[in-house]
């Protein structure tokens, strides 16, 4: 009997797992390009699915400059919905450079890859209804642009673009004119138990139970 239940779970294990980690697309604004700043910028954004958030991708710019200074990146968490401000800190939940050889100049924002930043290092846990923002800015002033645009696209929970000016100094403040950052997100989702793992538990379960009747 003992040979029989192990060959079950044996078998159960063996089938192919019906659900695997995936990369996906979580947040989108990639409307028609309206506007280019400079500086500091910070975007937030609502997180879609639960997973690990794995890059975030926008739009940058060269502006007639061939830029030599990496741009300052980082992830942060919000308060009531605006960025923290603490540039160090438990806040910050991921911070990086963006090589300035990875910026070119873009004329329109259809039809051209945006610049991904790799957040995989950083193993970002997030859960769908979190609130985050991304910040960068340009130590220049004047070399990149960060498209944005008024249009709200697919963002509806209250997401807005925010400036710092001059850069690092409180507050962080939304525009007069409603904007938000051209940007995709990317979340790695958590897979579920496969069919096969759920069959090998629920027969050990069984025969845990049973001989535990039997003794």
């Amino acid at each position: 009997m003992k040979k029989s239940i192990l060959s079950l779970i044996t078998t159960a294990l063996l089938i192919p797992a019906t659900s695997q980690a995936a990369v996906v697309l979580d947040t989108s604004h990639y409307p028609q390009l309206e506007i280019g700043f400079f500086g500091e910028r910070a975007q937030t954004f609502t997180v879609s699915n639960t997973g690990t958030l794995s890059s975030i991708h926008l739009y940058l710019s060269t502006q007639g400059v061939t830029p030599t200074v990496d741009l300052e990146f980082d992830v942060r968490t919000t308060v009531g919905g605006v960025p923290t401000e603490a540039d160090t800190g438990p806040n910050i939940l991921a911070n990086l450079s963006i090589p300035a050889l990875n910026i070119t100049s873009r004329a329109t924002v259809h039809g051209i890859p945006l610049v991904a930043v790799d957040l995989t290092p950083y193993n970002i846990s997030v859960t769908a209804g979190d609130v985050l923002a991304f910040r960068v800015n340009d130590p220049t002033n004047n070399t990149v642009a960060i498209g944005a645009s008024t249009q709200p696209g697919a963002l509806t929970n209250g997401e807005s673009e925010y400036g710092r000016e001059p850069a690092g100094t409180p507050p962080w403040t939304p525009f007069v004119l409603p904007s938000n950052l051209i940007f995709e997100t990317y979340v790695t989702t958590v897979p579920e138990p496969s069919s096969s793992t759920l069959l090998a538990m629920s027969i050990g379960f069984a025969c845990c139970h049973r001989s535990r009747r039997n003794q």
